[in-house]
C-alpha cells in the first residue's frame, strides 16, 4: 500500500473531529502506517484512549479501504492526506485536524495564498444577498480564496459571487462527496468542481445529517486566516463557526445590519465583542495586503462614480480617478450646469433634459453645489456601455426585460433560466446601475 491508503484506513477509524486524532498522531510521530502496524498492547500505550478507539485501531480489515480508494481513483476524487506536501499548514495546525480529505477540482497552495471564511444563516435577506455576493465577488477580483459550506442562503451566494468573478472558491461540504447538499445546489457543486475546490472529510455515501455541520465549521475556519459572518442570528451555526475561527487565533469580521432585524443580532453582537466591521471587501484585504503583496490585489476592486461629486470643476478628475462609465444623461447634467454658471466648456452633444434647473436628488446633499441627474428619470432610454463584470448571462437577461413594466425574477425565469441565476444577474445589473429593486421582488429595467 501507498501512504495515502495508511490514512484513508485511519481515517476510516478515527470519526471526523475526534480528540482522539491529536492522541493518537502525537503518540506515534504523526506515521499512519506506524498506527496501522502498532498491535493492541501499543495501542494501549496512547494516553486518554477510549477502547472502543483502541477496538476500532485494533482492526486492521483493508477491505473497506480498498473499495473506497479504487472508487475514488475511477470518480475523479483526490485524497489530501495530512502528511502531504499539499495538506494546507493552517488546517495542520487546529485542534482535531481531518486525517484525510476528499477533493474535487483544483488543489491551490493554500499556505501561499489569503483566504476568507464566509459563513451566515439559510434565511437570508435581500440585503444579506446582495451584500454578501458584492463583497465575496470583489474578494475574488482581488486575489482572495473565498472558502464556505455550500448551504442554503449566505453559503450559496458567496461562492457565486467568487465564481462570477472568476476566482477560486472552495466548498468544505458535511456530507459525501457523491451526495448533493442541498438537492438545488447541483449545477453549483459542479461548477465549482471546475473552477474551484470540493473538500469533505466524510468518505463517500455519508448523509448530510445535522450533526456533521458543526464538525466539519472547523476546517472552514481553519483553511483560513480570517472569517467573515454576513447574516446569522443569534442561534446561527455560523456563531459556532465565528468561535471556533477565535479559538484557532483567526481572525473575526462581521457585516453589520439594523438593530431590530433578527438576522443581524449575530453580526452586530460580534461586533460588539471586538470582530472588525466590515463594510465592503477592502475592509478585509487591508488586514493582508501588505503581507501577501504579490497575491492580493485591491486595485482590481470595481469603484463606481458617486451619486454626489463636490463641484463641477472636478469633473475631469473624479472620472480619471474612479475610470468607470458614465451616463449620457449625467454628462447632460453636468453640461447643462456648466451652462448655467457660466462655464466655457461646451457639452459635446446637446442635453435632452427638459427642465432647465438642475435636477434634484432624492438625497440631496447639504454641503454640495448640485446633484447628477438620476438616469432613470429621463424620458428617453440612452444606450450605455455595459460595465466590464457584466458577463454574457446578465446581458442576456436584460435585454429580456421590458422598459415599460417592472417584472419579477419568477417572470424572468419562465423565458429559459434559473430563478436562482435570474436573482444573482439582478444584482450584478443593480451594482452596475442597470436596474433596480422594487418592493414586491420587482425589477425596472434603466436603460
Amino acid at each position: 500500500m501507498s501512504d495515502v491508503r495508511y490514512w484513508l484506513w485511519l481515517s476510516l477509524r478515527l470519526s471526523p473531529g475526534s480528540s482522539a486524532i491529536d492522541a493518537v498522531l502525537g503518540h506515534f510521530s504523526y506515521d499512519a502506517k506506524a498506527v496501522f502496524k502498532a498491535d493492541q498492547k501499543e495501542l494501549e500505550k496512547v494516553p486518554g484512549l477510549k477502547n472502543e478507539v483502541i477496538d476500532a485501531l485494533a482492526d486492521k480489515s483493508l477491505d473497506e479501504t480498498r473499495d473506497i480508494y479504487s472508487w475514488c481513483m475511477t470518480q475523479n476524487v483526490g485524497l489530501l492526506a495530512y502528511d502531504s506536501p499539499l495538506y494546507p499548514e493552517r488546517l495542520r495546525s487546529i485542534p482535531h485536524p481531518p486525517v484525510l480529505l476528499y477533493y474535487k477540482g483544483k488543489l491551490p497552495d493554500f499556505d501561499k495564498n489569503v483566504c476568507i471564511a464566509t459563513v451566515g444563516t439559510r434565511k437570508i435577506t435581500e440585503y444579506g444577498q446582495r451584500e454578501g455576493y458584492i463583497i465575496c465577488r470583489d474578494l475574488a477580483m482581488a486575489g482572495a480564496i473565498v472558502v464556505s459550506g455550500m448551504a442554503r442562503g449566505v453559503d450559496s451566494i458567496c461562492h457565486r459571487g467568487a465564481l462570477d468573478a472568476g476566482g477560486h472558491t472552495v466548498a468544505v461540504l458535511g456530507c459525501g462527496i457523491n451526495r448533493v447538499y442541498p438537492p438545488e445546489n447541483g449545477p453549483l457543486m459542479d461548477e465549482i468542481s471546475l473552477s474551484g475546490t470540493l473538500f469533505t472529510e466524510f468518505k463517500p455515501d455519508t448523509a448530510p445529517i445535522g450533526s456533521n455541520f458543526p464538525i466539519r465549521n472547523r476546517i472552514i475556519s481553519g483553511l483560513c486566516q480570517g472569517t467573515l459572518v454576513v447574516e446569522a442570528d443569534d442561534h446561527s451555526g455560523a456563531l459556532i463557526t465565528a468561535r471556533t475561527a477565535s479559538q484557532q487565533g483567526r481572525d473575526l469580521f462581521a457585516l453589520p445590519g439594523k438593530v431590530d432585524e433578527q438576522n443581524s443580532q449575530g453580526p452586530n453582537s460580534l461586533i460588539k465583542d471586538g470582530a472588525k466591521m466590515v463594510t465592503c471587501a477592502r475592509d478585509v484585504l487591508v488586514e493582508y495586503e501588505f503581507y501577501y503583496p504579490n497575491v492580493i490585489r485591491t486595485e482590481n476592486l470595481p469603484v463606481f462614480l458617486p451619486r454626489f461629486v463636490t463641484g463641477i470643476h472636478q469633473r475631469e478628475q473624479v472620472m480619471k480617478a474612479t475610470k468607470v462609465l458614465i451616463t449620457k444623461a449625467a454628462t447632460d447634467a453636468w453640461a447643462e450646469e456648466e451652462k448655467m454658471n457660466g462655464e466655457t466648456t461646451e457639452p459635446t452633444k446637446k442635453s435632452k433634459a427638459k427642465k432647465k434647473s438642475a435636477p434634484v436628488a432624492e438625497e440631496p446633499a447639504e454641503d454640495l453645489p448640485f446633484t447628477v441627474e438620476d438616469p432613470k428619470e429621463s424620458n428617453e432610454p440612452e444606450e450605455i456601455e455595459v460595465p466590464k463584470f457584466i458577463g454574457k448571462i446578465q446581458a442576456d437577461i436584460l435585454k429580456l426585460m421590458p422598459l415599460d413594466r417592472p417584472v419579477s425574477a419568477d417572470d424572468l425565469a419562465k423565458q429559459g433560466q434559473e430563478v436562482s441565476t435570474v436573482l444573482s444577474a439582478m444584482t450584478m445589473l443593480e451594482v452596475g446601475g442597470l436596474v433596480r429593486c422594487l418592493p414586491g421582488g420587482l425589477y425596472q429595467r434603466l436603460k
